[in-house]
């Protein structure tokens, strides 16, 4: 099918087979913004070529190759940082922000360890290139083309080992053979290990080039199709997120703006009969060297048969009611062929597939599915002309308060600076019918076309009679007192109870808490964090940190820039544990502790300096 755009907006397309015997066309559609303070309105002008091989633009849309969908929405930042007012600086704090995702890196200019393991002085720069190759990593890490550090590091025939110049806000680098994150604000290669390990035991033999030329093996996670590290990605972009960028722009230091979206509208035309297609928004690309965004909206459109006649009108206002006033039977009696791999969580109860009342509607035609109330494009929803008949595509939303994935391990696990953990895939529901081979797989759910959503299920007769209930009051478990115990409160209780474990049996009974209400409290605030996480916010987890390091403080004192900068370098030494029972602090805050004062810096930028300080005095006492 040809795709035809109105306006300025631009579209591409993508067909692919999620199973042998399934076809789906893929739309993205996308426009670009002029950035500007306050607000920024779409541009005519077409997005700037990629300039070489190594240009990161070639790995996103609108200039890379088209992703048949994606499992979380994503921001990207390509090109280059900038120094304020292109006076040259040794280094500074680069920062994004887009609705929950808000990450900094430090930007330093070219630099050295020298033979003693000092670090020397940074040369100045205008601007620094935001690739991968300046970020510390090398072969065998998860950052292949990235400069070896460490053990790794490579000495020239003087001694000296070359530094990264992109680095997590606040880390050291004042010591030679010490292990430093991945840093960076760009996409991720297909072949890297964070994407490959995605396609799992398919990962030897894909290709990353023609993929599509083959129906989707089983077993591969949707995530794969995702480019950006996983603190940029996020289940809620919208394209009317504020936008805060620094240092990431060639004329303003410091923006601050909103882009000035369209609501996009996609109508397939086939054989005289229309379909409209809802479209969600799953990228943001910011070009850091030309001053622009790109936005992405994506749709896909199951067919009944591989390269189909018909177009795609894509618009950016309202589209009319009807441009034929006519509709048609489905194109295709055989059976439908499923899409399993896009199956949304399970529920412990689901409810029947999507779709309109037994009984309700004209029976001549397929029945409506279920909709969002606010969703305009799928109330209006034509019947099909070119999807599939019948329980096409096997899943259901999921309800605004599920989490869509937990993470795999509690908070106090996660790496110290690098990305979180992927989340873990939930139970899927047993299916009706049997499913295509990609069944276990599951992605944040795009949005679908309505008809390939399935029958409605018509229930059967009523039972004869009703065994006799007990009353549900009787058979309700305990209910935990977590409006009297928040989650602020079990983060102190747990920071005393890690300071002061001796203390145990007297800290619980000042609180009023027996040891077995205390177990299950925090296991249900932990399970909040995670379910949390797991949706890509970090509300819960802030909050839990914050009140965490409060009660220490309260206890021992404030935990000074100094004190922070002092246990960090310990970490980095492997003099963690000697460190913190001198500092008075418990085993295993230092994760927490790093959250926080992350969160300091990139708000602060006087603490930032305070601790790039206070992180030169301890690396030269040490």
């Amino acid at each position: 099918m040809h795709v035809v755009c109105q306006g300025l907006l631009r579209a591409s397309s993508l067909e692919w087979r999620p199973t042998p015997d399934a076809w789906v066309l893929t739309i993205a559609c996308h426009a670009l913004f002029e950035l500007a303070p306050f607000e920024s309105a779409m541009t005519s002008g077409p997005a700037a070529p990629p300039e070489d091989e190594g240009d990161a633009r070639r790995l996103v849309e609108p200039w890379g190759p088209v992703a048949p969908f994606k499992r979380w929405g994503e921001v990207v930042v390509v090109g280059h940082a900038h120094a304020p007012e292109g006076i040259a600086v040794k280094s500074l704090i680069a920062r994004l922000a887009v609705g929950d995702i808000d990450k900094a890196i430090q930007v330093r200019g070219d630099s050295c360890f020298e033979p003693d393991g000092s670090l020397g002085e940074p040369a100045p720069f205008t601007r620094m290139p935001l690739r991968w190759e300046r970020a510390a990593g090398g072969p065998h890490t998860a950052n292949p083309v990235g400069v070896p550090t460490g053990n790794g590091a490579l000495a020239d025939r003087w001694g000296r080992a070359r530094a990264p110049n992109l680095l997590p806000v606040a880390s050291s680098t004042a010591m030679r053979h010490g292990h430093l994150w991945p840093a960076g604000f760009g996409p991720l290669r297909p072949e890297w290990p964070e994407r490959a390990q995605r396609l799992r035991r398919h990962a030897a033999g894909w290709d990353h080039a023609r993929w599509a030329g083959h129906a989707l093996p089983e077993g591969i996670d949707p995530g794969y199709f995702n480019v950006a590290p996983l603190d940029q990605v996020t289940n809620d972009l919208t394209g009317a997120e504020q936008i805060v960028l620094e240092h990431l722009h060639p004329r303003f230091p410091r923006l601050t703006t909103r882009l000035r979206a369209p609501v996009p509208r996609a109508i397939a035309l086939t054989s005289g009969a229309e379909q409209r297609v809802p479209l969600r928004c799953d990228t943001l690309v910011i070009d850091a060297d030309h001053g622009v965004a790109a936005l992405v909206w994506r749709a896909q459109l199951m067919l009944d048969r591989p390269s189909r006649e018909g177009v795609v009108l894509v618009t950016e206002d309202e589209i009319a009611p009807s441009l034929t006033g006519t509709v048609t039977a489905p194109l295709s009696s055989r059976p439908p062929a499923a899409l399993p791999f896009l199956q949304a969580a399970a529920q412990p109860a689901p409810e029947p597939p999507a779709g309109a009342a037994p009984g309700a509607g004209d029976a001549r035609f397929p029945p409506a599915p279920r909709v969002d109330e606010d969703d305009e494009d799928a109330v209006q929803t034509f019947v099909p002309a070119v999807v599939l008949p019948g329980p096409a595509l096997p899943f259901h939303a999921l309800p605004p308060d599920e989490p869509r994935a937990r993470s795999l391990a509690p908070p106090e696990h996660e790496p110290e600076d690098g990305p979180p953990t992927a989340p873990a895939l939930p139970a899927l529901p047993a299916p009706s019918a049997p499913l295509a081979p990609l069944a276990a797989m599951r992605a944040a759910e795009p949005v679908w076309t309505a008809a390939t959503a399935p029958d409605a299920a018509v229930p059967g007769p009523p039972p004869a009679a009703v065994p006799e209930q007990r009353p549900a009051e009787d058979r309700a478990e305990p209910t935990l007192p977590v409006d009297v115990y928040p989650l602020v409160r079990c983060a102190a209780i747990a920071a005393r109870l890690a300071r002061r474990p001796e203390a145990q049996d007297v800290l619980l009974a000042a609180e009023a808490l027996s040891p077995d209400t205390w177990e299950a409290l925090h296991a249900h605030w932990l399970d909040a964090i995670r379910a949390d996480v797991g949706r890509g916010k970090r509300r819960l987890l802030s909050s839990y940190d914050a009140a965490y390091i409060a009660a220490l403080e309260a206890e021992r004192g404030t935990i000074s820039a100094g004190e922070y900068a002092r246990l960090v370098i310990a970490a980095e030494r492997g003099n963690e544990a000697q460190t913190l029972v001198e500092l008075g602090l418990p085993d295993g805050v230092l994760l927490r502790l790093r959250r926080v004062w992350l969160e300091r810096t990139v708000k602060d930028p006087a603490a930032a300096q305070e601790v790039r300080a206070a992180m030169r005095r301890a690396s030269e006492a040490e």
